[in-house]
């Protein structure tokens, strides 16, 4: 039945242009690659490293790698070797990974080529051999190979003397190159990173224009690096910023480009609009890049933020928080709350909140509040609580009102909850309209209420025919509320 399913399904597949193995279920998929179907075999060990459709499991995807490796299957080989470098379901050796992938190169086609050339110039499981590395490298870029490409022209641009804007994969090009044969060629270089660029390369069109700058054709520089802007290369973007203005005298399309930069993550860029959109002018260190524009504190905050990452903090922002901007002390107080960007710090992030608090801010009180509850870079202290959630919900705030209905209620303060929860429920607060049932459940005695009774009549309360909140009266069930009220505040 399964053999006849099978054939079926081939026909179908081959009528269709792709393999059965990616329609057939966990078992049909494992009966057919212990028939020694290859393909069935790759998808199987595809399906267990990625845990598509089972639980990722690295010694069944090794498994099946290995038996798809040991037919030939180039793919496998590759995948086997990775697995040996990473110690992904088996133990590191590096020297069985090159084997697999010295094995895979011999047919010839290009991604194998290029792993073989990575193995030669990190002396992978192998002496390190700049020569193989280059022969390897060269005959993945003659098939197309994009990233070959690139690091043969990044490497032709080490041996011509000219400095690399930026490098991907050529980790041993910090080294010394003594005793490498190969010709310092400047063309050679130049036509690899265009063979590159011109499959979309972004790095590569951008070390073009570096190269084309550097031996003088302007024209051929600019061209490439507007490519490598438009590819999304974010230092491409910085530059085509600082052509605009110096050469153009364009502002708002240098502020155009500036703004793309930072969005893309250049760092320089983040900076750049946060100092000026702060000051009112944009001016770069040792360049004539210097315009004004309209100072606006809360997108400088914004930047600010933005560059913060690997426990840089940017002194700017530091500023603006101390000298009582509101937006500057929430943006510190939540990054260092959260770790974003910096090490986590709830004692810091306290401080900030504190000082936003102070200036009425009811998001820092809500967060304060909690803080004093959960023991977050203060002490527990609910009278703490109660007085920031009480500042927050006077300004109208209604998660403040809900979070202190929760306190009465733990309190067992019926009347008092009932009451904050019906005012947050009236503002659109859809956890407190959902609290309903649970209120019914565990509330006491809040019949004398009438706000209380207005909002659970509809629920069969106080005034109505069903159970009524004041009949609850279980301890079990009184606990049960209090640990889901602690579980909360766990997950928050």
């Amino acid at each position: 039945m399964f053999k006849k399913k099978y054939m079926i399904g081939l026909l179908t597949c081959i009528v269709f242009n792709f393999h059965l193995s990616y329609t057939m279920n966990l078992e049909e998929l494992r009966e057919a690659a212990q028939c020694g179907d290859v393909v069935c075999q790759m998808e199987l060990a595809q399906r267990y490293y990625d845990g598509r459709g089972v639980v990722k499991n690295y010694p069944q995807a090794v498994k099946w790698f290995a038996r798809a490796a040991e037919q030939g299957h180039v793919e496998a080989q590759l995948e086997l070797a990775n697995c040996y470098c990473e110690g992904y379901g088996i133990e590191k050796n590096a020297k069985k990974a090159f084997g697999l992938v010295a094995e895979a190169a011999k047919k010839g086609g290009p991604k194998a080529q290029f792993a073989l050339g990575c193995c030669y110039y990190e002396g992978s499981g192998v002496s390190r051999s700049f020569s193989m590395a280059v022969d390897c490298f060269e005959k993945a870029a003659e098939q197309g190979h994009v990233k070959a490409q690139y690091n043969l022209g990044l490497l032709f641009m080490e041996r011509g003397n000219i400095k690399r804007s930026d490098f991907l994969d050529l980790k041993w090009l910090k080294f010394e190159l003594t005793g490498f044969k190969i010709e310092e060629n400047i063309s050679e270089a130049l036509k690899w990173l265009t063979m590159a660029a011109k499959q979309q390369h972004q790095k590569a069109a951008f070390n073009l224009a570096g190269l084309y700058y550097k031996v003088g054709k302007r024209n051929n520089a600019y061209r490439w690096l507007s490519r490598a802007a438009k590819l999304g290369h974010s230092r491409a973007m910085f530059q085509m910023a600082r052509y605009a203005y110096n050469n153009a005298h364009d502002k708002e399309k240098a502020l155009e480009w500036l703004i793309q930069a930072a969005k893309h993550g250049d760092k320089e860029s983040q900076v750049l609009l946060a100092t000026g959109y702060e000051t009112g002018k944009f001016s770069y260190p040792f360049s004539s890049f210097f315009f004004q524009v309209q100072q606006d504190i809360e997108l400088a905050i914004k930047w600010y933020v933005r560059t913060m990452r690997d426990g840089y903090l940017p002194g700017g922002l530091v500023r603006l928080a101390e000298s009582g901007n509101v937006s500057a002390q929430m943006s510190l107080a939540e990054v260092y709350y959260h770790g974003k960007g910096v090490a986590q710090d709830y004692a810091e992030a306290v401080k900030w909140y504190h000082l936003a608090a102070g200036q009425g801010d009811t998001v820092a009180q809500c967060t304060l509040a909690d803080c004093y509850i959960n023991g977050r870079g203060v002490n527990c202290d609910t009278e703490q609580a109660q007085y920031y959630f009480s500042l927050a919900s006077e300004s109208g705030n209604r998660e403040a009102k809900r979070e202190r209905a929760f306190l009465f209620l733990e309190n067992a303060n019926m009347h008092r909850a009932a009451e904050l929860l019906v005012q947050a429920a009236e503002q659109g607060d859809a956890q407190a309209q959902s609290l309903k049932d649970l209120f019914l459940k565990f509330g006491r005695e809040i019949k004398h209420s009438p706000q209380a009774r207005g909002f659970f009549e509809d629920e069969g309360g106080p005034s109505g025919e069903g159970p009524g909140v004041g009949t609850h009266d279980s301890v079990d069930d009184w606990e049960e509320f209090l640990c889901m009220r602690e579980s909360k505040n766990q997950v928050a």
